[in-house]
């Protein structure tokens, strides 16, 4: 982009300018010091590990003159500084203004809640393109528009790339982005200058509540209310049969709009039969009182939750459900039930099932569909959330007949604690299933393909769509489709003897 002065930057953002430097121009902002480099606005960050403010020597080595502070730094006297009270608050604001207040020439969807972000939000973004609306998507999975797909380092990204990557996306004609909203986002401020056209809320669980997320599950509510109460006045979607759905309701900004599965609501899904043999079903969508009847590949319960938020967003965005009606059972999400039908072996479920209640949903429903065993490989995140590994134990024993711990992310902490962990809770349960463990994640993959047979089916849980794994301080590629498919196709000997493991 070409340069900007500075104080008209400054301005432009509601934030105050810098006497007798009139002459000074921007050509970026900047919040990575590594990446500092002369005409660049360096925004000091204060984070969960580390502090932008001690990096700001560094930035300046690299050129930088112009910093946006929250305290005075020592630095020579050529440096510029912008003191503020909160800098991720004014780099929200800077970024919007910097690139030209993008949102206000988009319809932009907002969807958060604990579980079912990103399906709802791929489904809805998959819609509208069904639909014939040059749509956006930006969440967990990344960002994707016409073609392009882009990694996010966060589920809703700093609000410096959100705001460049929306300006993207109005560059290359996009009129609708679909996107998830975390409750960190909410309350980092990232998303403070995007202009939401629609919100909606999936539902909230005691998840995300620790060191590094939220003290308790008061704070997390607020964080997600935020969404509705601060940042958004347009219309609003509530998921009406989560118990804090009548709170929200109360707080709500906007014009509010419900969906139900088991009561009345603005929009409802009803008439649901399961498909012998699939994993498909058959339902009819209620929008104000007009039946539509239709089709869903994606099984079980929550899914149905997702798939009406999705079709009731769609509506209030003014597309009907008739027109995408032979769409929607093709329709799936990466990593979210993503079925693998390798030739020869058994079914393989791909899920970002990573806590007890989501593998619980995952696991019933496919309790009764499997002719065989049903194995289930998963473990827990390192260094957080360790009641996670407990639960996800205990819900494995109670459903599975195959059980293979292995790692997640196990980030710092040494993985065979974390396995040393979920195995206590298995076995606490008195369950008959075997139980396999395996830290290698990758290997304990192979070893499940090898133990499955045709009619069994093998549900990899906790990766899902991430195409990496977290290993001390390394980010390791790791794509879990792939390491299955060529499992499958390698067709190996088991180099195990299952009788040399607990």
């Amino acid at each position: 982009m070409s340069a900007v002065s500075l104080n008209r930057l400054l301005l432009s953002a509601g934030l105050p300018a810098l006497p007798g430097y009139a002459g000074a121009e921007v050509k970026e902002i900047c919040i990575n010091s590594r990446q500092a480099g002369p005409d660049m606005l360096f925004v000091c960050l204060p984070g969960f590990r580390a502090d932008g403010h001690d990096f700001a020597p560094e930035a300046y080595e690299r050129g930088c003159r112009a910093f946006l502070t929250e305290r005075v730094l020592s630095l020579p006297s050529d440096a510029l500084q912008c003191r503020v009270e909160n800098t991720r608050a004014a780099l929200s604001a800077l970024s919007d203004a910097f690139y030209g207040h993008p949102s206000k020439n988009l319809c932009v969807v907002g969807i958060t809640g604990t579980k079912g972000k990103t399906s709802t939000a791929y489904l809805l973004y998959s819609l509208l393109r069904a639909a014939g609306v040059k749509a956006g998507f930006c969440g967990t999975t990344g960002c994707e528009w016409e073609g392009v797909h882009l990694d996010n380092p966060n589920t809703t990204p700093e609000s410096l790339l959100l705001q460049s990557r929306l300006a993207e996306m109005r560059k290359d004609g996009i009129t609708h982005v679909v996107m998830e909203v975390s409750s960190q986002a909410l309350v980092t401020h990232r998303v403070d200058h995007v202009h939401f056209g629609l919100s909606v809320f999936t539902n909230l669980y005691p998840d995300h509540i620790g060191p590094g997320e939220h003290a308790d599950m008061e704070e997390y509510f607020l964080a997600k209310a935020g969404l509705f109460s601060h940042f958004s006045d347009g219309p609003q979607l509530f998921n009406l049969d989560d118990p804090h759905t009548p709170r929200l309701l109360g707080m709500a900004k906007g014009t509010p709009f419900t969906f139900s599965l088991d009561g009345e609501a603005d929009f409802s899904i009803s008439s649901v039969t399961a498909v012998p043999g699939t994993f498909s079903s058959d339902f009819v969508f209620m929008e104000k009182g007009q039946a539509h009847p239709l089709k869903t590949g994606l099984p079980g319960r929550f899914n149905l939750y997702n798939t009406g938020l999705a079709l009731s967003s769609l509506c209030l965005l003014g597309f009907f459900p008739d027109a995408i009606a032979p769409v929607l059972p093709t329709l799936s999400v990466p990593g979210r039930f993503q079925v693998l039908n390798p030739a020869g072996h058994c079914r393989i479920i791909i899920d970002y099932a990573h806590n007890g209640q989501s593998l619980k949903e995952v696991l019933s429903l496919l309790r009764p569909m499997v002719r065989g065993r049903l194995i289930c490989l998963f473990g827990s995140v390192g260094e957080r959330t360790r009641e996670r590994r407990a639960e996800m134990g205990r819900v494995a024993a109670q459903y599975a007949d195959v059980l293979m711990l292995t790692s997640d992310n196990p980030g710092k902490e040494d993985p065979e604690s974390i396995l040393d962990e979920i195995e206590k809770a298995v076995r606490s349960t008195g369950t008959s299933a075997q139980i396999y463990r395996e830290a290698d994640r990758a290997e304990a993959i192979r070893w499940a393909i090898r133990l499955a047979k045709p009619n069994d089916v093998l549900l990899l849980a906790g990766k899902g769509h991430e195409t990496y794994q977290l290993i001390g301080d390394r980010k390791i590629p790791f794509c879990e489709k792939d390491i299955a498919l060529d499992a499958c196709e390698a067709e190996a000997e088991l180099p195990y003897d299952p009788s040399d493991k607990r």
